[in-house]
């Protein structure tokens, strides 16, 4: 799904876990290589696409202050491509909105 994107993939501190009664899964956390982003609101219409397009993804971490707890047997994988995921958010949202972000 993400192949044209360069992120890292990480393994969570519930990586394997089970947890509230479900068997143990692997559970990751993806960090994207976006540009650099200094407007709050840009930052969270991002993360709120990302979100609309891919269901699969924590709907409850799309503020722009998230922290996540780090996990000191951390696995993590370096996908290196050739695109930054804000390039395509940044076209969709300035479609469905009207307007362009890259502006702001």
């Amino acid at each position: 799904i993400f192949a044209d994107y360069n992120f890292a993939l990480v393994t969570s501190r519930s990586h394997m876990q089970a947890k509230a009664g479900k068997a143990p899964r692997p559970k990751y956390h993806i960090y994207f290589k976006i540009n650099e982003v200094t407007d709050k609101d840009v930052y969270v219409a991002m993360k709120e696409e990302l979100c609309n397009q891919y269901k699969f993804f924590d709907n409850h971490a799309k503020d722009a202050a998230r922290f996540f707890f780090g996990n000191p047997n951390a696995q993590v994988i370096w996908h290196d491509s050739w695109l930054t995921i804000d390039e395509d958010l940044f076209q969709v949202v300035s479609i469905e909105d009207g307007e362009d972000l890259d502006r702001k």
